[in-house]
């Protein structure tokens, strides 16, 4: 079975995006995405925070720059894990999304799961969903990250 290395979120920036140049002059934006889930235990509803760090590069990261704090997107990438050693000499290890398409996603319907059924107003037309805006990242807008330098402590 070949590997396959896809994911898709949908959450709220944490930040405005963070921007920077590499080397060759490609866009780089660097943002977090908290997705929520809801999940009841026993008789509680309960809501669990996601925090997932985000980048993009190129067209992508253009567009992930006029995205603001707080606003509601889609993303959809591939997971990639970098390593480096902390300042303790310690190997960490993080885990990023490069984003490959992202857009605004419309906010879910507000509802309560333990609220009693209210009535709905059935007489108002629905809101149109806007356009989604949609960006595709080729292999050629891609630039390899640069690698980290490795501290090496020195033996006491």
């Amino acid at each position: 079975m070949p590997a396959h290395n896809h994911v898709e979120l949908t959450g709220n920036l944490g930040a405005e995006p963070e921007l920077r140049f590499t080397v060759a002059g490609t866009l780089v934006a660097k943002a977090s995405l908290a997705v929520h889930h809801r999940y009841l235990t026993g008789e509680r509803w309960l809501q669990r925070t996601d925090w997932f760090r985000l980048v993009a590069f190129g067209a992508v990261a253009e567009l992930l720059a006029t995205f603001a704090k707080g606003e509601r997107v889609n993303i959809r990438g591939r997971l990639q894990a970098s390593s480096y050693l902390d300042r303790e000499g310690v190997k960490r290890t993080t885990v990023e999304v490069v984003v490959l398409q992202a857009l605004l996603a419309p906010l879910p319907p507000k509802h309560d799961a333990m609220a009693s059924s209210a009535p709905v107003a059935e007489d108002l037309p629905p809101t149109p969903a806007p356009p989604p805006v949609v960006l595709e990242l080729s292999r050629d807008d891609l630039v390899a990250p640069k690698p980290r330098r490795r501290r090496v402590k020195a033996a006491a």
